[in-house]
């Protein structure tokens, strides 16, 4: 049995040992915690992107559509005789200017823009920098002392508060995309019931001065629902301000206002389905 100053000796040096090791330790533990918690918010940040930029995708395909299909509209109206002038037929909010009948036919163009204008708005500054700051994170795990580790803490601190805003936005724009999405198949699928009764009106009778109020009506209806969805297709969701790094304003109370406009002006056409 060791005497008692022998074992009060081992004791001490065991304590020192114990606090040596743990000092040695605590920046990387601090570097460690640090990386699990920028990869955790950096694993979300791109499900939510990929959902987003889904979301934008079938919102842009939609509205491709819808485009191309302003075409049915344009050909039946153009072989109208005697047709009224499209800018006497669409009201203040929901006007297309003329040349936009020679516009319906360059859908390759438009849909070039939409895309262009999607990933502009889907793109998220500094993300790159929240990804390039893993490699730093790495390199820092097993070489780092502790005012070194305390630095890393704090950056990963600012980092995460700046993916949080990235996040925020990403599910603000995801959901107004949704609901854009929603509104314009609503609108389309009148719009699509009514071309057809215009396709089959033009058809059998060209001569707008020979129509019943109710075909003059049709026709007019027709007008403003294209007016009504050009107008939606064409409404940006977000806006990234020039020369600027930081993330795209959500433009949500202007695309709402939008879609509560248009909603009541489709109701305003007493349409009967």
């Amino acid at each position: 049995m060791p005497l008692p100053f022998i074992s009060k000796k081992i004791k001490i040096g065991s304590n020192i040992v114990t606090q040596k090791v743990k000092q040695l330790k605590k920046p990387q533990q601090i570097v460690e915690a640090s990386e699990n918690r920028y990869n955790a918010y950096k694993h979300d940040l791109t499900n939510v992107e990929q959902e987003t930029l889904a979301q934008l995708a079938s919102l842009e395909k939609l509205e491709v559509k819808i485009f191309k299909s302003f075409q049915r509209f344009s050909n039946a109206f153009e072989h109208i005789k005697n047709r009224p002038e499209f800018e006497q037929k669409s009201n203040d909010t929901f006007t297309i200017p003329k040349h936009s009948f020679t516009d319906f036919k360059r859908v390759e163009e438009f849909q070039s823009e939409m895309h262009k204008k999607i990933m502009t708005i889907s793109m998220i500054s500094l993300v790159g920098s929240f990804f390039a700051f893993g490699s730093i994170l790495k390199e820092l795990k097993n070489n780092s002392s502790l005012e070194k580790a305390l630095e890393v803490q704090q950056e990963v601190d600012q980092i995460i508060t700046s993916i949080r805003k990235s996040h925020d936005f990403l599910r603000r724009l995801d959901v107004l995309a949704i609901k854009m999405e929603i509104h314009l198949n609503m609108i389309h699928k009148i719009y699509r019931k009514q071309v057809y009764l215009l396709e089959t009106l033009v058809e059998h009778n060209k001569d707008y001065t020979s129509y019943s109020y109710e075909e003059k009506m049709l026709v007019d209806t027709n007008i403003k629902l294209v007016a009504i969805l050009y107008k939606l297709t064409n409404q940006d969701l977000a806006q990234q301000e020039e020369q600027s790094e930081d993330i795209p304003i959500l433009l949500d109370d202007q695309a709402n206002d939008l879609m509560l406009e248009s909603q009541q002006a489709v109701n305003a056409l007493n349409i009967v389905n």
